[in-house]
């Protein structure tokens, strides 16, 4: 025996026609499916997959309430706008009005002044009416019909 290894001896296809023990397989081969085993994940990877949704569904939401929020700021200064508008003109048309009265009391005073007619009242120039007998119009009571009286139920629904 020598110290040396031998090479081991492989089968080459001059060699396997020589051997009649190995069969040779011209015919069609059948494909067989290996069984599909789910690989297990370590538990580091599943709590990285677990924050990921997590973060995922905060970052969502997170999203969701900015645009809410932002809509709501948007419609509120434009709702505050528009009432802040009419506010302006409404205090434009109370300033308007009150130059105009204004000026209206001045003529009167002026006219008062001038002699336009007008007399100070005194108690010597008040004159007294004495209530008629009878009204002039009198109040005839309405006579109540179905068509007359208010509905108790919504029109229109």
């Amino acid at each position: 025996m020598s110290a040396v290894p031998r090479p081991r001896k492989t089968a080459t296809p001059q060699t396997r026609k020589k051997n009649h023990n190995t069969p040779l397989r011209r015919g069609p081969r059948k494909v067989e499916k290996l069984p599909i085993r789910s690989p297990q994940v370590p538990p580091g990877v599943r709590l990285s997959l677990w924050l990921q949704r997590g973060c995922s569904v905060l970052t969502f939401t997170l999203v969701s309430a900015t645009l809410i929020v932002y809509a709501g700021t948007v419609y509120t200064q434009q709702s505050w706008n528009r009432e802040y508008q009419k506010l302006k003109t409404l205090q434009y048309q109370e300033r308007t009005l009150t130059v105009a009265n204004e000026n209206w009391k001045n003529q009167l005073a002026q006219q008062a002044t001038s002699g336009g007619g007008l007399v100070p009242a005194s108690p010597q120039q008040t004159i007294f009416l004495t209530p008629a007998s009878e009204p002039l119009f009198k109040k005839t009571p309405k006579a109540s019909s179905p068509e007359n009286k208010p509905s108790t139920t919504a029109s229109g629904y």
